[in-house]
């Protein structure tokens, strides 16, 4: 493994699991490459900025829902 990449573990729930294989069935992802997709949008210096506006509006969404 290259010196500048890290392994991330995610636990998910079987049921969870089954959901999200088929809502990204269509797009042609697995769950794996959604996250690191995700994850190169939250980093990526150009659209950083749009994501970190989104995981806010996001939380704010949730925190409405309780």
């Amino acid at each position: 493994m290259s010196d500048n990449l890290v392994t991330i573990m995610v636990e998910v729930d079987s049921d969870l699991l089954t959901e999200v294989e088929k809502v990204l069935k269509p797009y042609g992802l697995t769950p794996e490459q959604a996250v690191v997709d995700f994850l190169n949008f939250c980093v990526n210096p150009a659209t950083r900025d749009k994501a970190a506006s989104l995981l806010l509006q996001w939380k704010n969404e949730q925190k409405e829902k309780m």
